[in-house]
């Protein structure tokens, strides 16, 4: 029987960043199936339908306005720490000050992967 191939979630703003992160992610496994979210928002209906092996989040996206945020990643993470504890994560975010905020969720998430 042939197993399932791995999912990744890749979400990301930048085209040419998310195809650099699934081009990455598929050396590791090229029978991987690696799906773009442009959006936190898009994220969520992805994983309302399936829940892959893991997913790369970019923790700042453009708002309507032109600017930076990191609001719409936040509450996509509190919904995976939330309803997805077993779910991999990767964040990362060109503001590393960004990251802290995360660290007490973030340990939370990963005693949950042990217990």
């Amino acid at each position: 029987m042939k197993a399932k191939p791995q999912m990744f979630l890749v979400v990301e703003d930048h085209p040419e960043v998310a195809q650099n992160n699934c081009d990455f992610l598929i050396k590791f496994d090229p029978s991987a199936v690696c799906i773009i979210a442009n959006t936190p928002q898009e994220a969520l209906q992805h994983l309302q339908i399936e829940t892959p092996d893991l997913i790369v989040l970019d923790l700042q996206f453009i708002t309507p306005f032109g600017s930076q945020s990191a609001k719409s990643a936040f509450k996509l993470l509190e919904l995976i720490f939330d309803d997805y504890i077993f779910l991999n994560i990767l964040v990362y975010s060109s503001e590393p000050s960004w990251l802290i905020k995360l660290v007490t969720s973030i340990n939370h998430h990963l005693v949950g992967l042990w217990w």
